[in-house]
């Protein structure tokens, strides 16, 4: 019979305060996405309709809108990309993954040399670094993987440290074999 090392942390771990990731606990794999908040959602509703609000409203020339388009569009890619990745920790494979809706995103990063596939024995250890309070985005306590080799990954981003904590430790213990207590 097989070990279910993601009920195990699924156990461990109270996900009883609200956060800002979504954990998925599935037999074997963990799935960590962001939620999109309030203020995100209206910053993107405000770009898209201020945009089709002048496109329609004006009647500029063809080229002007195209142009207007293209800008538009990849500034809200560049702003909001990381909304749509995934980090999958699968037991059975023993792997740490980042992917993203958009493939041409994930394809950037492999040719940009960023961190998109990490296997447990490159581990180093977990750990938890707090990143600064912007207008669109709460405090964050921000839970990375720290490899031997390869820039460190992203695992996600807590409201609160003990989530971040926690999860950490769980992983830390699960995948590396070491005691719980964690960096700062």
């Amino acid at each position: 019979m097989a070990i279910n090392i993601a009920g195990e942390i699924e156990k461990e771990f109270n996900t009883t305060f609200f956060d800002i990731q979504l954990i998925d606990f599935g037999f074997n794999t963990i799935e960590i996405k962001p939620k999109i908040l309030f203020l995100q959602k209206l910053a993107l509703l405000i770009g898209i309709t201020g945009i089709l609000g002048f496109i329609f409203f004006i009647n500029p020339p063809v080229i002007f809108i195209a142009i207007l388009l293209a800008i538009s569009v990849s500034s809200l890619i560049y702003n909001y990309y990381s909304l749509l990745d995934k980090i999958t920790i699968d037991f059975n494979y023993k792997e740490i993954s980042l992917h993203n809706k958009l493939w041409i995103v994930t394809r950037i990063r492999k040719i940009a040399g960023k961190t998109v596939s990490l296997p447990f024995t490159g581990i180093s250890h977990f750990e938890v670094q707090y990143s600064k309070y912007s207008i669109f985005s709460q405090t964050q306590n921000r839970l990375l993987v720290k490899s031997f080799d390869k820039p460190p990954l992203l695992i996600g981003s807590f409201q609160f440290e003990i989530n971040a904590r926690r999860l950490g430790e769980l992983l830390q213990y699960h995948i590396t074999g070491k005691t719980r207590a964690l960096q700062v």
